[in-house]
């Protein structure tokens, strides 16, 4: 949902998601994000968010920043490289902060995507999840999938995905997911250089043997040269 036109532009965007788990049949977590997106040129893109995310055991905020490389090769193969900086916190209270000993987390993805034809693409990718914190950095895990998407009407898109993660420090387990996304997605055009988008993404997951729902509604504001009136606007 954050890709980006040739175009130089800001974008923002938020969204709200709900995970059920038992299949299907109990909540999970809620999950809200704000971010925004900007385009160098074709080939060059940076972002951050912030997302709040609580469930009946816990709550956290989390803060990332990352970097796109994209680079297409002919009209049908494209590739990709993201760096993601991540970082998970608690709490903001202030107290709980002079003791709390920062945990950060590299996330270094590589893709590649095949267009079909115009409705239909195919893409792999796998990426590694490297911890940081004082006195003590590691590699903890790999996670590598597949993604097959088709646009089968205007507006409406469908996605089948699998991914393994690999533990590297035995601190997690080994996951398999498979899943199907459902997108649909409202476009208004307010003005010549703004863009609005109103999405709803509904993602079954199966994730060794456990079905997962997520619904998600996302606002996205698209400007094509002004940074401040999509502050001002959002």
């Amino acid at each position: 949902m954050r890709e980006l036109g040739g175009e130089q532009k800001w974008s923002v965007y938020g969204f709200y998601r709900i995970d059920y788990n038992q299949n299907l049949s109990a909540f999970r977590r809620s999950n809200i994000q704000l971010g925004f997106d900007y385009r160098f040129n074709k080939y060059l893109s940076a972002g951050m968010d912030y997302r709040f995310g609580t469930s009946y055991s816990r709550d956290f905020h989390r803060f990332r920043a990352r970097l796109d490389l994209s680079y297409k090769l002919n009209t049908k193969i494209s590739i990709g490289l993201r760096n993601m900086m991540q970082h998970d916190i608690a709490y903001l209270d202030a107290d709980y902060l002079k003791s709390y000993q920062p945990e950060w987390v590299l996330r270094n993805r590589l893709s590649g995507k095949y267009e079909i034809n115009k409705k239909m693409s195919a893409g792999l990718f796998t990426e590694l999840f490297s911890r940081f914190q004082p006195n003590q950095n590691e590699t903890d895990r790999l996670r590598s999938g597949i993604k097959w998407s088709y646009l089968y009407k205007r507006r409406h898109g469908l996605a089948l995905y699998y991914f393994i993660q690999h533990p590297m420090d035995g601190s997690i387990k080994k996951h398999q997911v498979f899943g199907i996304d459902y997108t649909f997605e409202i476009e208004k055009k307010k003005k010549e250089k703004e863009k609005e988008v109103v999405g709803l993404i509904t993602c079954a997951e199966i994730n060794d043997g456990i079905a997962y729902l997520k619904h998600s509604f996302l606002y996205r504001k698209t400007y094509l040269n002004s940074f401040e009136a999509s502050i001002l606007s959002f």
